[in-house]
Order: C-alpha cells, then sequence, then structure tokens
C-alpha cells in the first residue's frame, strides 16, 4: 500500500501539470522526487528480499497507482467544469453496476461460502457506510485542494496505520520505515 500511495503522488502530480495545467512550486516538487526515493527504497527492500512475487506484484501496484492517478485527475477535472452531485450520480450508479459485476465474476463462491452472521453483517456494513462517506467527501476535498494533495493526505493514513500496528497490535516496522515516511516533514 505505501508503494501505490507513494507512486500516486507523482503520477497525480504529473497528469495534474499535464491536463490541469498547474503550476508547482519548488518545495512540492522536491517532496515528489522524495515521494519518488521512497518508492525506490520499497521497490529496492523488496529486490532484496524477493520470495518470487516481490517484484511482480511492485509492477502490479506501480501500474494500480498510475491508473488510481489517472482516476483522481480525472475526477479533478470533471469536477471542476461539472456539478459535484452528477459526478456523485454517475460514481454511485456505474460504480455499483461495476462492482457487483467484479464481485459475482471474481469472488462469486467465496460470496456464497462466506458465513453470513450478524457480526459479518455488520461488519461489511461498517466498510461500506466508510466507503460512502469517503466517497462522498473526495468530490470536495478534489475541489478544494487537488488531487495531489488529497493522495498526500492519504499517504499521511498510511504512517498512522503504521503506527497503530505497531502501538496497539505490537507489529515490528521495517528497518526502511522511516525513511518511507521520511517526506510527511514537507
Amino acid at each position: 500500500i505505501q508503494v501505490l500511495d507513494c507512486f500516486t503522488i507523482p503520477v497525480a502530480a504529473v497528469l495534474t501539470a499535464v491536463i490541469m495545467g498547474r503550476r508547482f512550486c519548488w518545495q512540492q516538487i522536491l517532496g515528489v522526487l522524495i515521494c519518488i526515493g521512497g518508492v525506490v527504497l520499497l521497490v529496492w527492500h523488496d529486490f532484496d528480499n524477493d520470495n518470487g512475487g516481490g517484484i511482480k506484484g511492485d509492477i502490479f501496484v506501480l501500474c494500480g497507482a498510475s491508473l488510481y492517478a489517472v482516476s483522481n485527475v480525472g475526477q479533478e477535472k470533471f469536477v471542476s467544469e461539472n456539478s459535484q452531485k452528477e459526478w456523485l450520480a454517475l460514481l454511485g450508479i456505474f460504480g455499483t453496476l461495476i462492482s457487483m459485476i467484479q464481485s459475482i465474476v471474481l469472488e462469486g463462491s467465496q460470496i456464497k461460502l462466506q458465513n453470513w452472521d450478524f457480526a459479518n453483517a455488520a461488519y461489511l456494513a461498517l466498510f461500506g457506510a466508510c466507503l460512502f462517506a469517503m466517497y462522498i467527501s473526495t468530490p470536495k476535498i478534489i475541489v478544494i485542494v487537488g488531487a495531489t494533495a488529497m493522495n498526500v493526505g492519504l499517504l499521511t493514513a498510511d504512517f498512522y496505520a503504521s503506527l497503530a500496528s505497531f502501538l496497539f497490535f505490537h507489529i515490528s516496522m521495517p528497518p526502511l520505515f522511516l525513511y518511507q515516511h521520511g517526506h510527511k516533514k514537507f
């Protein structure tokens, strides 16, 4: 996830500059370069500790991060030129249809095997409510700060999730943890 977020920021910055015509100051460019450095460290770490799937997984993650950046910048462009309500309506209609088709095709057999007790249904409903809140607030956040800054905020969430994992669940942090999150100073 850290590779995804670290790489989404530079791709979103480049796309925002090209598509939206936004200009960045030298501090922002430095931050993007630090993100790229974090990606290099993460991929290098996986390369050194490769158990057969790390590099291939990193390639898939980098492709996914690029597509996520395209999605965010496309959303920023759409929302800046059209109504946020129109965006949410289209996202709701097509997002629901695409997600249902993906769930049935890719995970239909697992859904049938799932033990649907109250706790599992509540967790799924809570997850849906969190996604609903995120997707309702995303257009407003993108209008206010832009796709690049929103992705920086999402990367900050990774830092706090890692810190919580360490403090509450006693999961040790990887050796490159502080270097990977070093750009938070900017």
